[in-house]
């Protein structure tokens, strides 16, 4: 997004492209009046039409691009209220009523993504040998002691050299999938098959 965060928020533009809710709230802006500045904005409405797809934006209401308020976003500005956004990737201009960029569909899709996310990395290992609070992200796992370490503690506790040289440090990914490639190869002691 304009941000550079990660999306929060996300909301989907008519021409497919995504921003946060306040990035497309702080580009709004006052949509100009009169003939000259509609003339050269008609052709950006066509974005909308129904027929280029032959699917209709109302006909899944399940979807994930939602259903949007086209009211405020089909037909330009009518009252010098009206706000405009033009889309910061295809420059595609959208106009609203006074709701502005409230009236763009939530991106369900793309929430998903940035939450399932989020809970990824609130589940990376945390060093076990950390003093600090809150731990650091381990960075390395110990195959023969079974530890995870951060950077820090890994070089103050398990330094490469004498008996420890010989231990296996791999990714704490690159473990977990170990773990479970070694658990797909477990068979039942009764069936051998």
């Amino acid at each position: 997004p304009v941000c550079k965060e990660l999306y929060s928020n996300p909301v989907l533009m008519p021409c497919y492209h995504s921003l946060c809710l306040n990035c497309a709230l702080s580009l709004q802006t006052p949509a100009a009046t009169g003939q000259e500045s509609l003339a050269e904005e008609v052709d950006k409405l066509s974005i909308l039409s129904e027929t280029d797809s032959g699917v209709v934006c109302t006909s899944r209401p399940n979807s994930y691009v939602g259903t949007p308020n086209l009211q405020g976003i089909l037909f330009p500005p009518l009252s010098c209220s009206a706000l405009s956004l033009a889309c910061p990737v295809c420059t595609k201009t959208v106009y609203f009523d006074e709701n502005g960029a409230h009236n763009l569909p939530k991106y369900r899709a793309m929430q998903n993504i940035v939450d399932k996310y989020g809970e990824s990395r609130e589940l990376a290992p945390k060093c076990e040998l950390c003093t600090r609070e809150p731990a650091r992200t381990a960075t390395v796992l110990c195959e023969q002691c079974e530890v995870h370490y951060c950077d820090e503690c890994r070089e103050n506790c398990h330094p490469a050299k004498g008996a420890l040289a010989k231990h296996t440090l791999t990714t704490p990914g690159r473990a977990a999938l170990r773990t479970r490639d070694a658990a797909r190869e477990t068979f039942c002691s009764d069936h051998q098959d």
